[in-house]
């Protein structure tokens, strides 16, 4: 969801998260209420209730300032005119210079691989807070992962509703890919 400006809308989506959390909290209590017959229990469920509620309620404006608009700069595309003039004089070389510049974009690529993979090591801050979110709150992490609301956030939501350990574990997965 966007708004006249093209940003993404988070703080209703942070609230509908919410609303699922406190809904589903709730029918876990419809299935956990045979055992709940001692009012110690009760006591204690209800604190968790309602600190579910005020958590939810807390983080969702602090959660909201990490969502960022996944676009496409076209400053960095080369225009089809360079193209097309690069084109042109590869064209123009001949063999023997044509594998020099095959032997320097493969050197290239793997220099770039090389230093992909050496950036990669170490995860960054925005990986780590991903990992948490995806335990505490698992469709909300896909979603800021993904940057859309796709196939991936449906199945998600789907298995965070019906068993938490599942959704959790999903949303690890598709973060940590």
């Amino acid at each position: 969801m966007k708004d006249s400006d093209g940003k993404f809308v988070s703080p209703f989506i942070l609230r509908l998260f919410s609303m699922i959390m406190i809904i589903s909290t709730v029918f876990v209590k419809g299935l956990l209420s045979p055992y709940l017959n001692n009012s110690a229990m009760k006591r204690m469920y209800t604190r968790l209730l309602v600190f579910m509620m005020a958590f939810s309620m807390i983080t969702s404006p602090l959660f909201a300032v990490t969502v960022v608009n996944p676009t496409v700069k076209d400053e960095t595309l080369p225009s089809t005119v360079t193209v097309k003039q690069a084109v042109a004089e590869f064209k123009s070389l001949n063999r023997k210079e044509k594998k020099q510049r095959f032997k320097q974009v493969k050197k290239a690529i793997s220099e770039f691989k090389a230093s992909k993979k050496a950036a990669g090591a170490e995860p960054s801050t925005n990986t780590l807070l991903l990992v948490l979110l995806a335990i505490l709150l698992p469709p909300l992490a896909v979603y800021l992962h993904e940057g859309a609301i796709n196939n991936k956030f449906w199945i998600s939501l789907i298995l965070t509703l019906l068993f938490w350990i599942p959704g959790v574990i999903y949303a690890l997965i598709v973060v940590l890919s």
